[in-house]
This record gives C-alpha cells, sequence and structure tokens, in this order.
C-alpha cells in the first residue's frame, strides 16, 4: 500500500521546490519499505518526486490534481501504484 502524509496544501502559501506531502510504501504489517517512486505523466509540470517527497514543479493554480504514484520496493520483490488527487487551495 501507498501512504500519502497530506493531500492539500495552500498553493499562494508554496514557493517552488517545497515538499507537499511525503509518500511511503507499507507492506502488509504497515512497515515501511524503502522504495523508488515515480509519478503519471499527468502530473509533469505541476509535482516531482525528491526520495519520498512529492514535490512542487512551478506555482500551482488552485484546483484539483490526479497524481498516479508508483512504488518499486527496492529490498524486496514488489511494486504498487495510487491514485491521489491533491488540492491546491488558494
Amino acid at each position: 500500500m501507498i501512504n500519502l502524509s497530506a493531500q492539500t496544501f495552500s498553493s499562494s502559501k508554496t514557493p517552488i521546490g517545497t515538499t507537499v506531502a511525503t509518500v511511503k510504501l507499507l507492506n502488509q504489517s504497515q512497515v515501511t519499505e524503502p522504495a523508488n517512486y515515480t509519478l503519471s505523466k499527468g502530473a509533469a509540470g505541476f509535482f516531482n518526486m525528491s526520495g519520498g517527497g512529492l514535490v512542487t514543479l512551478a506555482v500551482i493554480p488552485p484546483g484539483t490534481y490526479s497524481v498516479r504514484v508508483r512504488a518499486v520496493a527496492t529490498t524486496i520483490r514488489w511494486r504498487e501504484t495510487a491514485y491521489f488527487p491533491i488540492t491546491a487551495t488558494a
């Protein structure tokens, strides 16, 4: 399971390069597994991944953005994909 720490942030208070949420890959015991993360093309231009952080790439207009996160575990054989609505408020 992929866990996202937050799904809402204030676009007017978030400079470019700000981490707006953290992403974790959890195993069946809810323990965090080390993983590499990538985003779908739909997040291009708005968000990027830096380690386990969802980072803004631009000043993001208020609205809701669909972000697909892919996680590939690095110490065990496991991968997950999850969709999250990310809301930028004014």
